[in-house]
């Protein structure tokens, strides 16, 4: 594995036979981290040949429920029968209030090993495998996007987009510019609207999710 490794667990709102609510697994050397947990985010860490265990934290963009539904699944697992000791879950204040009685639920007998961390537009994470900015992407009036830097890699999560005036697309460029990857919503903006930004941010590589196909996402360079 190099500095980081992406998978795409689900890429859509509502799940359907062949495709799941949106969740990114990110691989680094020595530990994973999952932006977004939708619906069957469990089962498809498995397929894919990934432990919940293995997850150093999770990281919420907004409180929807295709964005947090999977986080019991993922939650019980991690801490079930493991030595896992902490858990840290980033999100926005809504989120995480959303997203309690969800774990609330399967997780009740190790609840004190989860770490909730409330983040907002601005606020920087620094970890011993990656550094990670909060921005606003303006989609609810908390929603965030993570721009995760590794060894010199830019990663950029946009979770669901709005944009209610230019001074959105103003900010969201300033945060991605030079990203290596842009994951944008297709959904909530046109994916003309999402290539306009990652063109503007001279952004390498866009992929887009949640649009109206149930394909996987694909790169547009």
């Amino acid at each position: 594995m190099g500095l980081c490794c992406g998978t795409f667990l689900g890429t859509g709102s509502v799940p359907t036979a062949e495709r799941n609510s949106q969740s990114i697994l990110l691989q680094f050397p020595e530990t994973s981290i999952i932006v977004d947990c939708g619906e069957g985010t469990q089962q498809q860490m498995l397929k894919a040949g990934a432990r919940c265990a293995d997850l150093d934290s999770v990281f919420l963009t907004h409180h929807h429920i295709d964005h947090i539904y999977g986080l019991g699944g993922v939650v019980y697992a991690a801490l079930l029968h493991t030595d896992l000791d902490r858990l840290a879950i980033y999100g926005p204040a809504l989120a995480l209030k959303k997203a309690r009685p969800l774990v609330a639920v399967g997780a009740t007998s190790f609840y004190d090993r989860l770490e909730w961390i409330e983040v907002a537009t601005r606020d920087v994470i620094r970890t011993p495998y990656f550094r990670c900015t909060c921005f606003a992407t303006f989609h609810t009036e908390t929603s965030l996007g993570y721009l995760f830097e590794v060894g010199g890699a830019k990663l950029a999560f946009l979770g669901d987009v709005g944009l209610p005036d230019p001074s959105a697309v103003e900010t969201i460029v300033s945060f991605v510019e030079d990203a290596d990857v842009l994951v944008s919503d297709a959904a909530h903006i046109s994916a003309v609207q999402a290539a306009r930004i990652a063109r503007r941010a001279r952004v390498k590589v866009l992929y887009l999710m949640q649009g109206l196909t149930n394909r996987m996402p694909t790169p547009c360079t």
